[in-house]
C-alpha cells in the first residue's frame, strides 16, 4: 500500500513570482461555473467517527476549488519564458496568479496531442480562482487592457518526485487507525540504524563526506561567497569541514576534521529525535489537483512518474494498483489521514508528477483535509505492506 499526504499552501497571494507570457484578452476564458458536487456514494471508511460528516447534498458544492486549465500551446510560451526551463522538461502544472486569479493550472493535453485546440493560445480562469473583479478594460478586446495585469506569473510549477520524511504528526494518526505501535518503533529504530550506517559508509569517501556535509547543513553554508573567518580557518562549523575536505584530509586520518564531523553527525540525529523527521524512501511531497475530466470516482487518484519513482526494492511509474493514504500537513483530526487506491486513467496520461484527486462525489478530497483547496497541494506516498494497513518503511 502507498501514503500520500498533502500540505496546503496558503501564501501565494503574498509569495513571490516569476513573470513569464502575456496573455491577450482574447485568451483569457473566464467560466461560467466551477465543477459541482454530484450524488455518487462517497468514500467514508476513513472519515473521522467523532465528527458529522452527514452533511446534506449541495449541488452548489464545488469541487475543484482554485483548479483550472492552460492550453499546452500557453503552457510551452509560459515555460519558455520562465528562468528554470533551460534542460527542463514541460511542467504538468503551474501554481500561479494572473489578473484577478490565483490557483494551479494544469495543461490541456500531451505535448505530443495533434489537436489544434490543444496548441492555440488560451488559459481558463473558473469562479473559484478569483478574488476581485477583473478590470473592464482587461476583458475587451480594443487594446486598453494592461499587460502587466494579464501576465502569467508562476509562483512554482510540478518537477520529478523525490523521496521525503514521515512527519510525527502523523503518528498519533496512524495509531488512532490500528498501525500497531511496535511497527512504528521498527520503523524508526531500522530509520537510526540505515541512517548510522550510511554515515560510517560515508565517512571513508571524502567526496561522499563533502557532499553530505554540503546536503545536510544546506542552509548553514554562505551563498554570497562571503565566508566568515577566525583563526585561518572558516569560523561556521559546516564551511570549515568543507574547507578541510577540500584540501584533501580525510576524516579517517585527521582527527580534527573527523571531530568535526562527528559534531555535525551527532546535531543531525539530534535534530532528527526532536522533529521526528524520519527519511522514508517511499514518501514523497507533490502538487495536488482535482480531476478536469471527470474520470474518476470517489475513493480514487491518479499518479503517474515522469521519472521512475525509486526506493531500496525497486521503482514504478504509476501508482495504478495501490493503496494509498492523503493527508494533509499539518494534521490535527483523525480524518486528516484519508485511504484511496491509485488508478491509471488515459484521459490522464498527460499530467505527470502530480496527484489527481476525484472531482465527482458529495464532498471534495482537499475541503475534508481540514477544510483546504487545490491552491497548491502537497503529496507524499509511502509504501505500506498488504497486512492490515502497516506501515512497512524499508
Amino acid at each position: 500500500m502507498l501514503c500520500l499526504y498533502c500540505d496546503f499552501l496558503i501564501a501565494i497571494g503574498f509569495s513571490r513570482t516569476e513573470p513569464t507570457f502575456e496573455f491577450l484578452p482574447s485568451q483569457v476564458r473566464y467560466l461560467d461555473k466551477d465543477i459541482f458536487a454530484t450524488d455518487d456514494p462517497d468514500e467514508a471508511e476513513f472519515n473521522d467517527q467523532f465528527f458529522d460528516w452527514t452533511f446534506p447534498y449541495r449541488e452548489d458544492r464545488v469541487m475543484n476549488d482554485g483548479c483550472s486549465r492552460i492550453s499546452l500551446g500557453a503552457a510551452k510560451m509560459v515555460w519558455a519564458n520562465h528562468p528554470a526551463s533551460r534542460g527542463c522538461t514541460l511542467p504538468s502544472v503551474f501554481q500561479a496568479r494572473i489578473g484577478p486569479a490565483k490557483g494551479i493550472w494544469s495543461i490541456s493535453a500531451s505535448p505530443d496531442s495533434a489537436c489544434a485546440e490543444d496548441h492555440d493560445i488560451w488559459i481558463e480562469i473558473t469562479p473559484s480562482q478569483v478574488k476581485f473583479d477583473p478590470h473592464l478594460e482587461d476583458r475587451n478586446q480594443d487594446g486598453k487592457h494592461d499587460p502587466v495585469r494579464l501576465t502569467f506569473e508562476v509562483c512554482e510549477y510540478s518537477r520529478p518526485l523525490r523521496p521525503s520524511n514521515l512527519h510525527k504528526a502523523f503518528l498519533p494518526i496512524l495509531v488512532d487507525r490500528k498501525v500497531p505501535q511496535e511497527i512504528i518503533l521498527d520503523y524508526v529504530r531500522n530509520s537510526l540504524s540505515q541512517g548510522r550506517e550510511t554515515l560510517l559508509d560515508m565517512v571513508k569517501v571524502p567526496s561522499d563526506t563533502k557532499r553530505w556535509v554540503k546536503n545536510t547543513y544546506r542552509s548553514f553554508l554562505d551563498k554570497t561567497n562571503e565566508v566568515s573567518w577566525l583563526g585561518g580557518e572558516p569560523d561556521s562549523l559546516a564551511e570549515n569541514a568543507i574547507f578541510l575536505l577540500k584540501a584533501g584530509f580525510e576524516p579517517t586520518k585527521l582527527p580534527y576534521l573527523a571531530d568535526k564531523i562527528r559534531d555535525m553527525v551527532y546535531n543531525y540525529f539530534s535534530r532528527m529525535l526532536a522533529t521526528l523527521k524520519l527519511p522514508c524512501s517511499r514518501s514523497t511531497f507533490a502538487f495536488g489537483i482535482a480531476d478536469p475530466t471527470g474520470s474518476l470516482r470517489p475513493g480514487q487518484i491518479h499518479l503517474c512518474f515522469s521519472e521512475a519513482f525509486k526506493h531500496p526494492e525497486g521503482g514504478y511509474i504509476s501508482l495504478d494498483g495501490f493503496e494509498v493514504l492523503v493527508t494533509r500537513h499539518p494534521t490535527l483530526r483523525a480524518s486528516d489521514i484519508q485511504k484511496h487506491r491509485g488508478v491509471y486513467h488515459h484521459k490522464l496520461r498527460h499530467i505527470h508528477d502530480v496527484v489527481v484527486f476525484p472531482s465527482v462525489g458529495p464532498f471534495p478530497l482537499a475541503d475534508k483535509l481540514q477544510g483546504g483547496d487545490y491552491d497548491g497541494v502537497s503529496i507524499g506516498l509511502y509504501r505500506l505492506n498488504k497486512r492490515a494497513k502497516l506501515i512497512e518503511c524499508s
